[in-house]
């Protein structure tokens, strides 16, 4: 039986700070929290922390990898709707179950190793969808496509709740060109 190669302690510190990362990120106070403000929120010293992560940036990397640690899957099980790519869909709804994650990411002045980290999965997913859908499975195209939707998608997150229009709709909106090109019926 093959042994976990982390340390008991190391994943249980690590999971509490995710805890609380996950935690001060719904609470909309990301930019003003300082590492000690989240080692206390964790119940850990300020000292193990860093042990953990280099600082807040890297913790938030973590966030990312682990709501994006399965989006290929939710992508592909994602359900099919005529003119519309299975990419956009999933992305409106995981960016409205992770609002608080996206807008520090996607905000100004943001966190850009991460943003890059964030679009890169994005055109990796329309890459593989319009190659499967319309066949268009240039990278420059899926470049293109998902520095749109990320521009959308940071436009949608920074307006007040009750400005906001159906994201998908928006993201949806951005592609039909492509996919009227591709004579994909809408």
């Amino acid at each position: 039986m093959p042994r976990d190669t982390i340390d008991r302690r190391v994943r249980r510190t690590r999971a509490r700070l995710l805890l609380a990362a996950q935690a001060v990120l719904n609470e909309g106070s990301w930019a003003d929290l300082s590492v000690q403000d989240i080692a206390d929120r964790a119940d850990i010293a300020r000292s193990s922390f860093y042990a953990h992560f280099t600082g807040k940036g890297a913790l938030l990397g973590l966030v990312l990898s682990e709501a994006l640690a399965d989006a290929e899957a939710e992508i592909a099980s994602f359900p099919v709707r005529t003119g519309r790519l299975r990419t956009v869909g999933w992305l409106a709804a995981h960016l409205g179950s992770h609002r608080a994650l996206y807008g520090v990411i996607l905000g100004e002045p943001g966190e850009a190793d991460l943003r890059r980290t964030f679009v890169a999965r994005i055109e990796a997913a329309l890459s593989t969808d319009l190659g499967r859908t319309v066949g268009v499975p240039d990278a420059s195209v899926s470049r293109f496509v998902a520095a749109g939707l990320v521009a959308v998608s940071a436009d949608w997150l920074s307006r007040p709740r009750r400005d906001r229009v159906s994201l998908d709709d928006r993201l949806s909106a951005l592609v039909q060109p492509l996919l009227a090109q591709a004579r994909v019926p809408a």
